[in-house]
């Protein structure tokens, strides 16, 4: 199977974690499928400043013979049969293709949709989950896969 890997194009904890995942599995094709990482006020940036110090995905992807493009290019999504979302902002929605770009949403979509979603699941007192998902035009609205319930516990 050939997957891309949609990724910050600086290093991004989440997206080192899944590449190190994929190439240890030792069973795909993987090409990193980079965005501009778009700075942000400093107060938005200081909200997961962790993801942001870490080993690079790109480096590891470049000593593993894992070709990187950008996301925008023309044909950056040819030979490949499924991508995956490891950090990105909001992707230009005319390269998006129906039911190919997987994410993994950490919240229970269609009720919790959006950045935090665990925190205001929480905070509303409602289910907390992950919903891995397609993408589409819409933010967190694509074809839904799966569900799962995460526990949550008072302590």
């Amino acid at each position: 199977m050939k997957i891309g890997l949609i990724t910050y194009d600086k290093p991004h904890l989440k997206s080192y974690q899944i590449l190190k995942g994929l190439i240890k599995k030792n069973k795909y094709q993987i090409k990193l499928l980079l965005v501009k990482f778009k700075k942000r006020s400093k107060k938005k940036n200081d909200h997961r400043p962790h993801q942001f110090k870490t080993k690079s995905q790109i480096k590891l992807a470049k000593v593993n013979n894992i070709k990187s493009v950008y996301f925008n290019k023309k044909n950056c999504l040819s030979k490949i049969d499924v991508a995956i979302i490891g950090g990105a902002n909001l992707l230009n929605y005319r390269i998006i293709k129906k039911n190919y770009i997987l994410n993994c949403h950490s919240g229970l979509i269609p009720q919790t949709r959006g950045l935090d979603s665990i925190k205001w699941s929480i905070y509303k007192n409602e289910l907390v989950g992950n919903t891995l998902h397609y993408i589409d035009q819409s933010v967190d609205k694509g074809n839904i896969v799966c569900h799962k319930i995460t526990k949550v516990y008072k302590s």
